[in-house]
């Protein structure tokens, strides 16, 4: 039997790595840690599916960038004028 610890997904990053990347300050700053804690599970749970189906594992700073886009889009929704 494999050894899960040297598969692939164990090289997925942790959740907490990526909440405290220092290239999310800005949009922690902004949105709270539970945000962020919120949308690094998602991404981290995107790209675990995308390894099951024979995609690469991504490194710490991919998962960061997902992270950084989603949050930049929540802003964003955010921001829209009401008229």
């Amino acid at each position: 039997m494999a050894n899960p610890e040297h598969g692939p997904l164990a090289k997925l990053p942790r959740v907490d790595r990526v909440v405290q990347h220092p290239g999310l300050g800005a949009v922690r700053h902004r949105l709270g840690n539970d945000a962020i804690t919120r949308l690094a599970r998602r991404a981290i749970e995107q790209a675990r599916r995308a390894v099951k189906g024979g995609a690469p594992c991504p490194e710490l700073d991919d998962v960061v960038r997902d992270v950084a886009n989603a949050a930049a889009a929540s802003l964003s929704a955010r921001a829209r004028p009401v008229i």
